[in-house]
C-alpha cells in the first residue's frame, strides 16, 4: 500500500469549474470553512488566485473540470508558481 505523500487533514481543498470566461471555484479549509469564489479566465485573475492560496502557506489539492482548452492559463500559472 502507498503512503501518501501530505497529510490530508493539513491541506486546503480548491474544486474548479473552467469555462470561456469565468470559473467557479469552491475552497475548503482543514477546519471546515468553505468559500466561494468566481475568477475571470485572464492571467491576472490567475495570479491573484495562486497567490491567495500560497499565503495560507498549507499545501492544497485541487480538482478541475475543463472546458476545451480554458483551463490552460490556470495551469500554466500553477506550474510556474505552485509546483516545484
Amino acid at each position: 500500500m502507498n503512503k501518501p505523500i501530505i497529510n490530508t487533514d493539513q491541506v486546503i481543498w480548491v474544486a474548479m469549474d473552467i469555462a470561456k470566461r469565468k470559473n467557479d471555484v469552491l475552497i475548503e479549509w482543514p477546519d471546515g470553512k468553505q468559500k466561494k469564489l468566481k475568477i475571470n479566465n485572464i492571467q491576472q485573475d490567475y495570479r491573484k488566485f495562486i497567490g491567495y492560496l500560497l499565503s495560507f502557506k498549507l499545501p492544497c489539492v485541487a480538482g478541475l473540470e475543463a472546458t476545451s482548452n480554458y483551463h490552460r492559463p490556470l495551469l500554466t500559472g500553477f506550474n510556474k508558481q505552485v509546483l516545484p
